[in-house]
């Protein structure tokens, strides 16, 4: 995995409970909704994050839908949101230096 990406989601708190939320979840898939209240944040960050879409605040090409970590599934009238089965491998190995709490220094050497 890229390091830029790596840093990317090791600096931001929402997007690793994000990431261990659906993790939990797998391989079911969630609203954006239940990911807000199963993470206890608002609905506009927590899209952010997943997305992109605010600029300066939450840049789309690092998001977790554009790095490929999630995907975002959509009908004709609900959106969905999973962990990407083919990234299972980056999303553990992310999850477990957050849990280990390595620091970036370490991993990037």
């Amino acid at each position: 995995m890229d390091g830029e990406i790596v840093r990317s989601i090791m600096k931001s708190r929402l997007r690793v409970s994000i990431l261990r939320y659906l993790w939990n979840r797998y391989p079911d898939k969630t609203y954006l909704s239940e990911i807000t209240r199963g993470i206890h944040s608002d609905p506009s960050n927590t899209r952010g994050a997943l997305v992109g879409l605010l600029p300066g605040r939450w840049d789309t090409e690092l998001s977790l839908v554009s790095i490929g970590l999630v995907k975002k599934l959509q009908d004709k009238k609900h959106t969905y949101y999973v962990l990407n089965g083919d990234k299972i491998q980056d999303a553990q190995d992310i999850l477990n230096l957050v849990n280990h709490n390595i620091t970036l220094e370490v991993i990037m050497e």
